[in-house]
């Protein structure tokens, strides 16, 4: 849980800056279509660099099978930035609409194990090779990378995690057990 954490703890961070760079670098008197054409294409981007990111931590099979889970966790993360971000109540719904439509469009075509080539057009469409336009977004995917591995590498922690559970339930459990022995010895 504390790996999962700080991934989306950054994540969020990531968004948040993204998302101020849009706002900073949108005038208000510009179109709306403008606005969300750049929220969208941030959406895809992030969730396009995400999939990279697991690429190359897990392999093509892992990616493909995390891919939705990709999807929604940052529609989740941009539907509760954009809230706070846009006061606009038109517009805010009218970007949240069309995010929700790539959403559903990112997930029909989302790759899967038996498809794999959605995946690798994804991933050579996001790193691009070598080109020099493609430098952010292979810097972000190595950053990304490098938190997986960081986040991986705790051990034990799920273990720790479930141990505590278990030990929380069967304390209950007792305490409850105590209980109905009371209530029973009453009468």
């Amino acid at each position: 849980m504390r790996k999962v954490a700080a991934i989306e703890e950054r994540n969020r961070q990531q968004v948040y800056r993204m998302l101020n760079e849009l706002s900073v670098r949108i005038p208000s008197d510009d179109s709306d279509v403008v606005v969300f054409d750049l929220y969208i294409q941030e959406y895809e981007r992030m969730v396009n660099r995400m999939f990279s990111a697991n690429v190359f931590f897990k392999g093509m099979n892992h990616a493909c099978r995390v891919y939705k889970h990709i999807v929604k966790v940052e529609y989740r993360r941009f539907c509760r930035l954009i809230i706070q971000k846009i006061e606009d109540i038109s517009l805010r719904e009218r970007v949240l609409l069309n995010i929700r439509k790539t959403r559903n469009r990112l997930l029909k075509v989302a790759p899967s194990i038996s498809r794999e080539e959605l995946g690798f057009e994804i991933f050579y469409g996001t790193t691009g090779g070598f080109r020099k336009k493609y430098r952010t977004d292979r810097k972000a995917i190595q950053q990304m990378h490098e938190g997986l591995k960081q986040t991986s590498a705790i051990p034990l922690y799920p273990i720790y995690y479930w141990c505590m559970k278990f030990i929380r339930f069967f304390s209950y459990l007792k305490k409850h057990l105590l209980w109905e022995l009371r209530l029973f010895v009453r009468q």
